[in-house]
Order: structure tokens, then C-alpha cells, then sequence
């Protein structure tokens, strides 16, 4: 008898799986969420729990940051971030709709806008295998083939490209994992061009290389 009943409940299990289909992938991210009051706190979190595969979210208002679990196969943090701007407050990667935030004013301690939008945040949830395009509108199209290889000394890269020499100029950006722009150059499309970061901590970066608003080529760096 308990063969019997052990055997449905793996039965049972299985047919489970199979109904509710992908199993659950749960993803924490955090972000900066600008706020001031008790109320921004309610409306925030309100916000993001009207989503599906929201597990728990939480502001703090001490450290103006979000912190959000949730089901990576229902939704994502675009519109994690996107639905919190949408009700008037700040996010890392969106400004707050300007008509959510003027209706603010009367009905809480109205925050003022700190963060500056046009040094993009590129970084962070693209740590994640999520990768957050640039606010300013470039975008990614069919790039050649590009290499970013280390070199021997500590901080040295090469950027190898057989398709480079049909650009103008190449511009070298290079994020940290928070978003903050950590160096810059612009560049002759020669087909191995050398970059010095070793000016730059230990740790992650995203390097980015566009051309007249075209992205050429994205990727996660480790510099020793």
C-alpha cells in the first residue's frame, strides 16, 4: 500500500512540473530608486507588486535603493524599473514620467531628481546576463568581428577586427558595474588597436565600442 501511494505522489509531482511548465528561475536585484517619505515607500512598492513573478520588494528609504525578487521566467527588470518611473520616481536606468511626478506635489514630500541621465548607466544588470542599452539611442546592429583580447601586461587589452577599417572612428567606452563611466577614447579603426586601462582598480567592467551611434560590440571584462 504505501508503494502504491509513494508511487502517486511521483506521479503527481511530475505532472505538476509539466502543468506549470518552466520551473521557477528567482532573480534579487538592487537599484537606485529615488524617494523621501513613507508614502514614495507604499507607492513604489504597491507598484512592482501589481507585476507577476514579483516575490518580495522592498524600498529603503535611507539608502534610496530597491530591492526586488522575483520569477526571471514572468517578467524582467525593464519592467521592474519601467513601472516604478511610471508612477513618478527615479530609477537607475529610467527617469520618472513627468506627469506621474508633478502629480506628487500636495500628496506626499515631494523628492527632487538627483540623478543625471546623460552619463547612462550601463553596467550592473548587465552583470547579471541582462544588458541595459544606452539611454542616448544606440543601438545594437550587425557589427564585425571583434575580439578584446588581454594582453600580458597588467591592464593591457587588444582590439582585434578584421570589419573595423569601414568605420570613421571608434569610440572606446569602459563602465563599471555601477554605471559610472571609468574611461574614454576615441580611435582610428586600424585593425589591432592597443588599450591601457591599467590606470583602472581591480575588478568588472563592460566595455563598449560604438560608431556614430551605432554599437559595435559589448562585452564583460576582468582587469587583475
Amino acid at each position: 500500500m504505501k508503494a502504491i501511494s509513494t508511487s502517486f505522489l511521483v506521479i503527481a509531482f511530475f505532472l505538476s512540473l509539466h502543468v506549470s511548465g518552466q520551473p521557477e528561475q528567482s532573480m534579487e536585484i538592487s537599484f537606485p530608486t529615488t524617494g523621501n517619505c513613507y508614502l514614495c515607500k507604499v507607492r513604489i512598492e504597491t507598484a512592482v507588486n501589481k507585476l507577476d513573478g514579483i516575490e518580495a520588494v522592498n524600498w529603503d528609504a535611507v539608502t534610496d535603493v530597491t530591492t526586488v525578487t522575483y520569477d526571471d521566467n514572468q517578467i524582467d527588470a525593464y519592467e521592474i524599473m519601467q513601472i516604478i518611473a511610471f508612477v513618478g520616481h527615479e530609477t537607475e536606468w529610467y527617469p520618472a514620467n513627468d506627469s506621474a511626478y508633478a502629480a506628487l506635489q500636495g500628496t506626499c514630500c515631494l523628492y527632487t531628481k538627483v540623478i543625471d541621465y546623460t552619463n547612462v548607466q550601463i553596467g550592473y544588470l548587465g552583470m547579471m546576463g541582462i544588458w541595459v542599452w544606452q539611454l542616448t539611442g544606440i543601438e545594437a546592429q550587425s557589427a564585425p568581428d571583434i575580439s578584446l583580447i588581454p594582453g600580458q601586461g597588467n591592464g593591457s587589452f587588444s582590439i582585434q577586427g578584421k570589419g573595423l577599417a569601414s568605420y570613421d572612428r571608434i569610440t572606446l567606452e569602459v563602465y563599471t558595474v555601477t554605471g559610472q563611466k571609468a574611461h574614454t577614447e576615441t580611435f582610428a579603426p586600424l585593425e589591432n588597436h592597443q588599450v591601457n586601462l591599467q590606470h583602472l582598480n581591480s575588478g568588472y567592467y563592460i566595455v563598449l565600442l560604438s560608431s556614430n551611434n551605432e554599437t559595435l560590440y559589448n562585452s564583460k571584462i576582468y582587469k587583475h
